[in-house]
């Protein structure tokens, strides 16, 4: 088995507190090197990520994959309330395409609170 991969990844940041990373890959199977190819995968990937201020962060990741037809969506929100204190608020939400219409599969939100507790 013969595999070929390419990746593309770009870094675009308009501004200081905004970051855009929108990424592509490629994965192809070949029965040989000069052989017949047996799998073809494109996954594609949005990463996003806003600083309002030191103290507070959203980012969001998003990607799809036309071997499969699913797309997963995940949103991430932090605030540094104290020093070494940070709470944290996610959903993530999984997706499959059905016909020319997306399906939710799995959703969850959840909260993280971190102390930093000093002795």
């Amino acid at each position: 088995m013969w595999q070929r991969y390419l990746s593309v990844d770009l870094l675009i940041k308009p501004n200081k507190k905004l970051e855009l990373v929108p990424s592509v890959y490629h994965i192809s199977q070949y029965q040989s090197q000069h052989g017949r190819r047996t799998y073809n995968q494109w996954n594609w990937l949005l990463r996003t990520g806003y600083h309002f201020n030191k103290n507070m962060f959203t980012k969001v990741f998003v990607q799809g994959n036309t071997q499969a037809d699913w797309y997963t969506a995940n949103f991430l929100f932090g605030f540094t309330f104290l020093p070494g204190s940070t709470l944290y608020l996610a959903y993530n939400s999984d997706y499959l395409e059905v016909g020319r219409k997306l399906v939710t599969k799995n959703s969850i939100v959840f909260t993280k609170i971190s102390f930093l507790v000093g002795t």
